[in-house]
């Protein structure tokens, strides 16, 4: 049985004519021998089961031919890529024009990845639906209990939570309103004082307990007509653009605690003593005499004359790469490359086994190697670019060897003088 492709390779044609299938098959094994070498040589790679059968999709256009030509790889992905990247050197097919291009690199085991995290999410979602629910219907249940919960205290039967002479703290509110949301969040050591009409009984509450009330922005005079009959110790009020009633539980705890003292509010609202204003005597204002002040003459003297120096200029020197001692056998090996590539705008990539993986188009070669790992030396025909050298370093490989080169590196051998 055949095993599962590590990645899929999809590459897009552009034929200025029109071709069949044979064609183009013909073209993406004829045209990428001399680029791959005999190592990675498509016919041989598809011997050893390294890569699959290839499928080409044709469509035709009045401007000629398109084809999609799918290949699926058994090999790992730095091998994979470089296949992908020869078949874009496929510059003709037939007697046409051609432009080859990599569509897609596919990795099997990410496409699977990709398929069972969207069906887990929408396994999560059902569950997750079902379990806010739940907590929905739990929650309604509980607040509804706790806000059924509302007593009445003494004679005067004043709204209040359950059990409010067993509290040392006792919140007074305003309105029932207020009171069951309160009692909705767990809040049960409350008193609703609503007109203030029943005295006797928040006298009495006031006296055994300590007090705080809790009153909406703009009704701190209620709190004052509370403390003319009853000992009220602190005082909260909600943030700004927010009533009581409103609050959820997190705001309603948060205001509680920043409960101030009540006398501050009296403080607040008390007249200021002003300090009786000082009366002052008005003189006549006599303006100092002036002492006229004779000016020195000072003897001017002329500055020394400074012996201008030009600065000297030094010359920059550029840094020479250093000169590389190489094996025996890598001379050897640079050499026999070097001559391979020569004049064909061709680069050869060695791996660290000291094989070569393939052969790739100088303009093409930056944008190739970024995602390779196993790089150990490349050798180019002609000058190595900047960019050839950075991306060299990135990837840590070892030599680089041309013609000459733009730039020196500290990371990377660089070999010009073979």
């Amino acid at each position: 049985m055949q095993p599962e492709p590590q990645n899929i390779i999809k590459i897009e044609i552009k034929v200025m004519g029109r071709v069949n299938q044979s064609d183009i098959i013909g073209a993406v094994f004829g045209q990428t021998e001399d680029v791959l070498g005999e190592t990675l040589e498509l016919r041989k790679l598809q011997k050893e089961n390294k890569i699959g059968r290839i499928e080409v999709e044709t469509e035709y256009t009045p401007e000629g031919t398109t084809s999609l030509i799918t290949i699926p790889s058994y090999m790992d992905q730095t091998h994979t890529v470089i296949i992908a990247a020869a078949l874009e050197t496929i510059k003709k097919i037939g007697p046409c024009k051609a432009e080859a291009r990599v569509k897609k690199l596919e990795n099997i085991k990410e496409i699977k990845l990709k398929k069972l995290i969207e069906h887990a999410k929408k396994v999560l979602e059902k569950f997750m639906s079902v379990s806010i629910d739940s907590q929905e219907l739990v929650d309604e249940v509980t607040y509804a209990v706790r806000q059924d919960q509302v007593e009445e205290y003494g004679e005067e039967k004043v709204p209040s939570g359950p059990g409010i002479e067993t509290y040392d703290d006792i919140i007074f509110v305003e309105t029932v309103d207020d009171l069951k949301n309160l009692l909705k969040y767990g809040i049960k050591n409350v008193i609703a004082f609503e007109d203030l009409s029943k005295r006797d009984a928040l006298k009495e509450l006031g006296d055994k307990h300590e007090v705080i009330v809790l009153v909406n922005r703009g009704k701190e005079y209620l709190v004052k007509q509370l403390m003319e009959f009853a000992d009220i110790d602190k005082m909260a009020k909600p943030d700004p653009g927010k009533r009581v009633n409103q609050l959820i539980s997190k705001e309603l705890y948060k205001t509680i605690r920043s409960a101030v003292s009540a006398e501050q509010l009296l403080a607040a609202s008390a007249p200021v003593h002003r300090a009786p204003e000082r009366k002052f005597e008005r003189r006549e204002y006599k303006p100092p005499q002036k002492q006229e002040r004779v000016p020195q003459r000072q003897e001017y003297r002329r500055p020394e004359q400074r012996q201008e120096r030009a600065p000297q200029r030094q010359e920059y020197k550029r840094p020479e790469q250093r000169q590389v001692s190489l094996d025996p056998r890598l001379s050897a090996l640079f050499k026999e490359k070097l001559a391979e590539v020569k004049g064909k705008d061709l680069a050869c990539i060695i791996d660290k086994n000291l094989n070569v993986l393939g052969m790739i188009p100088l303009d093409g070669l930056v944008d190739t190697i970024k995602s390779l790992k196993n790089v150990h030396s490349i050798v180019v025909d002609g000058k190595i670019s900047r960019d050839l050298v950075s991306i060299a370093e990135r990837i840590r490989c070892r030599y680089l060897i041309g013609s000459e080169s733009e730039r020196t590196s500290r990371m990377v051998k660089i070999i010009t003088n073979l």
